[in-house]
């Protein structure tokens, strides 16, 4: 029971510090680099400020996302092999996408027509949405944020230099008992090429 509780701390430390950095090390990671360009999303048509995915229409809010991509692929000077595959969203996001059809007709939710018709796919690529609660509140002014980048190990990459292992074990008179050492060894979240990547705020 230890050996695996250790195993899951030790996992979600890795998770935090892929999508957010260790705090304590001055890291940051996917959903909140410095060096990503960031963004509000646009306004609702209809008129105001708002920028929340809940009040938009779906043509909308699949102009977001292909606003993103597009905006990846014109930073990388269109070149293919840097536009965005991989988008990170809030789970609530995520579920919006998955339940709402795209249009009256309910045939279609927006994930479906997205995954299908979207700047990416007519490129080629094929686009990967997922849903990561790193991304609640990421955004400036703690709103959620959409993470939208080249999930390449040429662009962005993590190394795990060292897994974790069990390294030593032996007696302790003073505990009355046996101390074991785990170690594990990674490194911290690199960008190689930043114009791949974009966050918009306030979905």
């Amino acid at each position: 029971i230890l050996d695996r509780g250790i195993r899951l701390a030790h996992d979600k430390q890795i998770e935090q510090s892929v999508y957010a950095g260790l705090s304590q090390f001055g890291t940051t990671g996917l959903v909140n680099s410095s060096k990503v360009v960031s963004g509000a999303a646009a306004p609702h048509t209809s008129g105001g400020t708002d920028t929340q995915w809940s009040g938009k229409t779906a043509a909308e809010i699949i102009k977001d996302v292909n606003d993103a991509i597009n905006a990846t692929w014109a930073a990388c000077e269109y070149d293919v092999s840097g536009m965005a595959n991989h988008i990170l969203l809030p789970p609530a996001q995520f579920a919006l996408l998955r339940s709402t059809p795209v249009s009256s007709n309910g045939e279609r939710s927006i994930y479906t027509y997205l995954m299908e018709n979207n700047v990416a796919a007519e490129q080629g690529i094929t686009l990967a949405i997922q849903p990561c609660r790193w991304c609640e509140g990421a955004g400036t002014g703690s709103t959620d944020r959409m993470v939208v980048y080249c999930n390449n190990e040429d662009r962005v990459r993590f190394e795990m230099t060292s897994p974790l292992a069990r390294v030593t074990t032996q007696a302790s008179v003073t505990e009355a008992a046996y101390m074991t050492l785990f170690m594990s060894q990674f490194s911290q979240v690199e960008w190689l090429y930043t114009c791949c990547a974009r966050y918009v705020d306030g979905i």
